[in-house]
């Protein structure tokens, strides 16, 4: 791995700090002095999770994702509104397919398709989520019970969390981008260019892997026409970033986290599926 490309990964696991310190700096302060309150704002605007999360979803950097991760960890997002998030997370890709003239056209068609994905799945997941829970009840305090006393500081309990993440992510992307520095894009390439109908299903896969490398990767491909932008579609639906890295590092419960990546997952499948039959 060249020095520039270390950086790189570096400079993006870096990216997410601002993002995660001040999700449980907002965690930290509801359970030390507005629980009560935040909870009722909560319910108030709760109904709008979805579509908010959809729309922020989109704002092209990958640090919402693991800060919504970490929200629904402790219960103060739906499942609908973690998956809109998740789903619309925005990153690399757009940026890729800006800087080519050709890919340009395709920017807000993936855009709008992401919030429409995200805003719908979401919606029914907490539906669905309403009649079979996908998880138990979920306290504030679950995240931090085991970490600090209750005489800490909210800033000193925030940034322990944000550094045992960071470092997390940091080792993990690293050991992502050596993997495909020693062919897995290739194989990824030569694979999804002989799939055809089945692409969604392949780069869905790709896309859940924590990183915001696999965006770039499926945004290249389908500019040099590999993939179709039903497939595109599919690995960016299901690619959430460092999200779900984040999901299953700070919530407990891995049956939940592995249903909500399986739901992530088909939806990205299912709506690749719909674009490519629809011929779009």
């Amino acid at each position: 791995m060249e020095w520039a490309e270390l950086m790189d990964t570096f400079w993006e696991a870096t990216s997410t700090l601002p993002f995660l310190f001040a999700a449980f700096l907002l965690v930290e302060w509801i359970e030390k002095k507005g629980q009560d309150k935040f909870a009722q704002a909560l319910q108030r605007t709760g109904k709008a999770g979805p579509v908010l999360g959809a729309v922020l979803g989109c704002i092209p950097q990958c640090g919402f994702s693991a800060a919504s991760a970490n929200l629904y960890a402790v219960g103060l997002v739906t499942p609908g509104t973690l998956l809109a998030v998740f789903i619309a997370t925005s990153d690399e890709a757009f940026l890729i397919m800006m800087a080519h003239p050709e890919g340009i056209p395709w920017v807000g068609k993936l855009i709008l398709c992401k919030i429409v994905i995200g805003v719908v799945a979401g919606y029914l997941a907490d539906g669905w989520n309403r009649l079979h829970p996908l998880g138990k009840p979920k306290r504030l305090e679950q995240l931090c019970e085991k970490v600090h006393e209750e005489e800490e500081g909210i800033f000193r309990a925030a940034l322990e969390h944000t550094v045992k993440i960071y470092v997390f992510l940091l080792v993990l992307m690293l050991s992502l981008e050596i993997l495909m520095e020693l062919g897995g894009a290739d194989v990824v390439n030569r694979i999804a260019s002989g799939t055809g109908l089945w692409q969604p299903f392949l780069t869905a896969a790709v896309g859940l892997i924590p990183s915001c490398l696999p965006s770039v990767v499926l945004a290249e491909l389908f500019l040099d026409g590999a993939i179709s932008f039903g497939a595109v579609t599919a690995g960016l639906v299901s690619g959430a970033g460092v999200g779900v890295a984040v999901l299953f590092r700070a919530n407990p419960d891995r049956r939940e986290n592995m249903r909500l990546a399986a739901i992530l997952y088909g939806t990205g499948v299912i709506s690749g599926l719909l674009l490519q039959l629809l011929g779009i």
